[in-house]
């Protein structure tokens, strides 16, 4: 699954702005490079609680236990790049999946105004 089902909705599968599937990835990758501060190859429970206090002042350490709980998928403490990718691609097709509602909502509507 992942990326293709944002892509397919696109003639040629290439979306907005010439990104590719493999391109998405990549930038996801880095984004996850960049939280890595430690370049331990994983995020642990301080990476994640600056990333947290970074967008959110008032961040508490329980914030941190439950993204940490969503991220890492076996339990084992660290956030490795396939987790991570997961949890990206999850909320973008989330995301993704809620605009497709919203857009067949409005076209329903539209045409029951015309009809």
């Amino acid at each position: 699954q992942g990326l293709e089902a944002l892509f397919v909705m696109r003639p040629g599968g290439v979306p907005p702005g010439g990104h590719t599937q493999e391109k998405a990835k990549q930038q996801i990758r880095e984004l996850f490079d960049l939280m890595d501060r430690d370049r331990s190859g994983f995020l642990d429970h301080y990476e994640i609680a600056s990333l947290g206090q970074a967008i959110k002042t008032n961040w508490s350490s329980s914030d941190t236990s439950t993204f940490m709980s969503i991220l890492d998928r076996d339990g084992d403490g660290r956030i490795f790049p396939p987790e991570f990718e997961a949890f990206i691609l999850k909320m973008l097709l989330t995301a993704f999946d809620r605009l497709c509602l919203l857009y067949t909502s409005d076209a329903a509507d539209e045409e029951g105004r015309r009809g």
